[in-house]
């Protein structure tokens, strides 16, 4: 009896480890850039949507920019996927533009419950206007 409470305080033990391995990286996040002092209207804004299950991370991104005149959005399809290290606490994901570019390369982290989007390697082979980095705050988690 001993030995099965023991084997099943590991399971669980194990279980909250993978659960919490990444943590504030699945839900909805987003910037902001405002324009010129007055506008009510921002310039731009960056919006993504993640979800992490087995360390494998999907989603996609909305870029809105130059105050609504080109719009990076596919709402149909995931424009996301890569993957979590969970000793580095990065996610590596590969990402395309709804404008046909693909191949573009971002590393994402977390830090001080903010998302961080760097741009590694641009998408090629069509038009991308995303930001090279953006801070994103979280909308929903």
């Amino acid at each position: 009896m001993k030995r099965i409470s023991l084997l099943l305080f590991f399971l669980f033990s194990a279980y909250a480890v993978a659960e919490t391995s990444y943590p504030k990286f699945s839900g909805s996040w987003i910037a902001v850039q405002q324009g010129n002092s007055g506008d009510e209207t921002p310039y731009s804004t960056f919006e993504v949507s993640l979800k992490i299950e087995d360390a494998t991370v999907t989603g996609s991104y909305c870029y809105v920019t130059r105050y609504g005149a080109k719009i990076d959005c596919d709402l149909e399809e995931e424009n996301i996927s890569g993957i979590f290290d969970t000793k580095t606490g990065v996610a590596i994901v590969n990402f395309s533009s709804s404008f046909g570019a693909t191949g573009g390369v971002a590393t994402l982290t977390n830090q001080n419950d903010d998302l961080t989007w760097e741009v590694m390697q641009p998408p090629t082979g069509g038009d991308y206007y995303g930001p090279s980095s953006a801070t994103l705050k979280a909308t929903t988690h």
